[in-house]
């Protein structure tokens, strides 16, 4: 099937391949099947919203029913007007929208008298919904797509169900799980993803329905206050949306299945509406055998002597053929007055046949490949944990987050005022501060930021009264690595903080340069 041409392919379909079928429909027009979904829709969510929205009736629920099945067939139409054109149409121009308008016009008493009157009668009774929904299942593509006589729509459609009996139950299955689950589930999404608009959860409907303790009408209530809510109507008339697609292609499988032709909605054939009239058919049966009795005696010889004289075709086969060679369908051959296929067989054209087996050791060479490349990876990845551990630093250096050290508060009166009452990144102060040229203060601030490494790796033990004299003498004594370059810091830090001196960039630099080595594995293990 073309969908952006004409035609639909004759041969019967199974129940999946038209479910197939109206998903790459939907894939392709999506933007017009939305907005003939919303033309329909959106009426029937603000009525049912005006009616139901804060009722508190305990019959609200077996109304919302009936009204609801009432409003399916009404909310189905502009989209099956839609795709009785899109079919046959490249294009959904303005003379289509003009077309859809008269046809939806042309079928409104059709439409209220089956859809809603015979059909509210039916759902009125218990036994009567099921019967009409498999009898009437076809009524309205029927209705909006052939636009026959109305007088002659009801049998029109129980011919076509009848024909169809066999698939109907499974397609009502189909429609029923279409509905439900997808009403569940984009009922669901919308509840998750919005809070924007108010209703009960579906899980407080089931819990209220499943509470031996609740009263008669609240879960009723509940249920109707859970389907009136905004997400859940929406998410109900896409579910409602998608089933009118699917019947829209088992209809027209029904038609090709049972009438054997390229089906074009704009064309009704008089073998459409056959047997619609039995009395009608009856008198003119009866009319045809008297003629023939009457003059059988008298016709005979001259038929005897004369050259048998084609058959006279019938009126109605006389107007489909006048039609068709109107119309001018790419499916009639006017010359021979027989159908011409659609589906062109191009000739097989035969395979050369690839000699494979030169190529064999390349596939080979290939695979040896990467599985010598994977074991690599393999031994470099084991390598990386047994040299580096899992938490493996990179002895390159680089700026990395410092751990984190949690100090107490007589720890904390250790440090200069200054670096006391920052609640930041001691370190990225002074670096900000370097960068603005005042050494002095930064080098106020890498000083508390290398007690606190040093504190942190069990270097030193800060405490309140300590000298940096003794802060050098235990550095000294745990980690003499950096015992020189904690000393050199410390004559900068109270030259800075003590001696009001400026610091020179260079000066700052040696040590500020060398401050990864505060950092340095070593010295925790040297301090334990």
């Amino acid at each position: 099937m073309r969908l952006d041409r004409v035609q639909v392919a004759v041969r019967p379909r199974g129940i999946l391949e038209c479910l197939d079928l109206a998903l790459l429909v939907c894939g392709r027009r999506p933007l017009g099947l939305l907005v003939a979904a919303a033309a329909g829709a959106v009426p029937m969510i603000l009525l049912n919203r005006l009616i139901f929205a804060g009722t508190e009736s305990d019959g609200a629920l077996p109304l919302l029913g009936i009204v609801t099945a009432l409003e399916m067939p009404w909310a189905a139409a502009p989209l099956t007007l839609y795709l009785g054109q899109v079919m046959f149409a490249e294009r959904f121009t303005v003379s289509s929208l003009r077309h859809c308008l008269r046809a939806f016009g042309g079928a409104l008493w059709p439409q209220f008298l089956f859809q809603t009157v015979f059909r509210g009668l039916a759902f009125l009774t218990c036994l009567g919904g099921p019967v009409w929904l498999a009898l009437a299942f076809f009524m309205g593509p029927v209705i909006f797509l052939e636009r026959g006589r109305w007088t002659a729509t009801s049998s029109r459609c129980m011919a076509l169900s009848q024909s169809e009996m066999d698939r109907i139950p499974l397609l009502l299955v189909l429609d029923a799980l279409l509905l439900g689950i997808g009403w569940f589930v984009v009922a669901q999404m919308l509840g998750a993803f919005t809070s924007l608009w108010q209703g009960a959860a579906l899980g407080k409907v089931l819990e209220a329905a499943i509470d031996p303790f609740a009263e008669d009408g609240e879960a009723a209530l509940a249920a109707v206050a859970v389907f009136v809510s905004w997400q859940s109507q929406i998410a109900f008339w896409m579910a409602a949306s998608a089933v009118t697609i699917v019947r829209f292609f088992t209809y027209l499988d029904a038609r090709i299945r049972h009438e054997g032709w390229d089906v074009e909605l704009k064309f009704r054939s008089p073998r459409t509406y056959a047997g619609l009239q039995p009395a009608a058919r009856a008198a003119a049966g009866a009319v045809f055998v008297g003629l023939a009795l009457a003059g059988g005696a008298s016709a005979a010889p001259a038929a005897a002597k004369a050259a048998p004289a084609e058959p006279t075709a019938s009126a109605p086969e006389d107007l489909a053929r006048e039609a068709l060679v109107k119309q001018k369908p790419p499916w009639y051959d006017a010359d021979k007055d027989a159908f011409r296929p659609m589906v062109r067989v191009e000739p097989s054209v035969p395979r050369q046949r690839v000699d494979t087996s030169a190529l064999a050791g390349i596939g080979a060479i290939a695979k040896w490949t990467m599985i010598t490349i994977l074991a690599l990876l393999l031994a470099g990845a084991i390598w990386l944990v047994v040299r580096h551990g899992l938490d493996w630093r990179n002895d390159a250096g680089g700026e990395r987050a410092p751990t984190a050290t949690v100090l107490g508060a007589e720890a904390l009166e250790a440090l200069p005022e200054a670096a006391r009452r920052h609640d930041g990144d001691l370190l990225a102060e002074a670096a900000r501060l370097a960068a603005a040229g005042d050494h002095a203060t930064a080098m106020v601030f890498f000083h508390g930021w290398q007690l606190v490494q040093l504190h942190g790796r069990g270097v030193i033990e800060l405490a309140r009264g300590k000298t940096n004299r003794r802060y050098a003498a235990e550095v000294a004594a745990a980690a003499p690595a950096i015992s020189a370059l904690f000393r050199r810091s410390n004559r900068l830090f109270e030259d800075a903080l003590f001696g009001r001196l400026p610091v020179a960039a260079a000066d700052f630099a040696q040590v500020w340069e060398r401050r990864e080595e505060f950092r340095q594995p070593a010295i925790t293990e040297a301090a334990a």
